[in-house]
């Protein structure tokens, strides 16, 4: 008994004891981890949430094996997700990286709403962009076509006579099948803007005919295609819409550029949280 008790006393005895209760200790709290970190659990929200997703699919409640297929669904996205992160693939992967960064950056998006613009923000924001509200300029053309494959050395002067002549006459809405020659486009272009023009003459001739005078005929006009005479009926320098008009599209277009802002600041928030160190 004495031996029993002067063990008990001893140093050694009671590092011993110590070490192997922490090791007991902790030997539970990692399987207790453990197995905390390999239990899926599908809660009831969760549950309502596949239900109701069905029912705006399908417009009908599932049926009880459906729901079962669906539980399992969730179950198995859950253990795949959890095998990607115990693989380190959420760090490692850089495709699996972005779509976590993506959900992460949609979920902050979703959380945010824009506040309503008040009358004199929406009054700043139509001086700011204003220009962007104008409506493009048109023209209103009539244009007379000289082939030079046809006509060779000889365009230029033919096309040059055909416009002494043309002015002559003075007359813009006449009959001019007589003059030029065949070709694919019309003779005639309404109220065309200058992106319309330049997709059927191209940018040289487009060029030109925004900057010719109205009410006479002009040429040689070249385009990619050959020569040109080209009468200019009318050419609209179109004025700015009133406020009011616009002010919907204005409170629409505020509001996004205020929600973007929005994002961009709760990115910078969540960057702020991080020492950022670039290794050279």
């Amino acid at each position: 008994m004495n031996k029993i008790k002067s063990i008990l006393k001893e140093p050694v005895f009671h590092f011993l004891l110590i070490g192997s209760l922490l090791f007991v200790t902790y030997q539970s709290f990692n399987n207790y981890l453990n197995r905390d970190k390999h239990v899926i659990v599908v809660n009831n929200d969760e549950i309502q949430m596949l239900e109701q997703s069905w029912e705006m699919r399908w417009n009908r409640p599932p049926t009880a094996q459906e729901r079962e297929g669906m539980i399992n669904g969730e179950v198995r996205e859950k253990v795949l997700y959890r095998t990607a992160i115990e693989m380190g693939l959420d760090k490692q992967d850089r495709v699996t990286r972005r779509r976590l960064a993506q959900q992460v950056e949609l979920l902050g998006a979703g959380m945010i709403q824009s506040p309503q613009p008040s009358e004199a923000d929406l009054v700043k924001y139509y001086e700011d962009h204003k220009e962007e509200f104008r409506n493009p300029e048109t023209v209103t053309i009539t244009q007379i076509f000289f082939d030079p494959d046809k006509r060779g050395d000889a365009t230029l002067d033919d096309a040059n006579a055909a416009l002494n002549s043309l002015n002559l006459q003075n007359d813009p809405n006449g009959n001019f099948s007589a003059i030029g020659d065949a070709f694919m486009l019309p003779k005639y272009f309404p109220n065309k803007t200058e992106m319309e023009i330049r997709r059927q003459f191209g940018t040289g001739f487009t060029k030109s005919v925004f900057e010719l005078e109205a009410g006479k005929w002009h040429g040689p006009v070249l385009s990619g295609y050959g020569t040109h005479l080209v009468f200019v009926h009318n050419h609209e320098i179109n004025e700015l819409p009133d406020y009011t008009m616009v002010r919907d599209f204005l409170r629409d277009e505020w509001m996004a550029q205020k929600k973007t802002e929005l994002e961009e600041q709760y990115i910078e928030g969540l960057m702020a949280r991080y020492v950022v160190v670039i290794e050279n």
